[in-house]
């Protein structure tokens, strides 16, 4: 089941990810949310 988020969800999860170093693939896999 795929999760609807919020333009404000996915820009926290964007800035969630420019803040842990992790490359986006890497973090995508680590938050398991679909890289695409």
């Amino acid at each position: 089941m795929r999760k609807h988020r919020t333009p404000e969800q996915w820009q926290t999860l964007v800035d969630q990810q420019c803040a842990s170093g992790l490359s986006a693939s890497q973090f995508c896999k680590q938050e398991n949310i679909g890289y695409a």
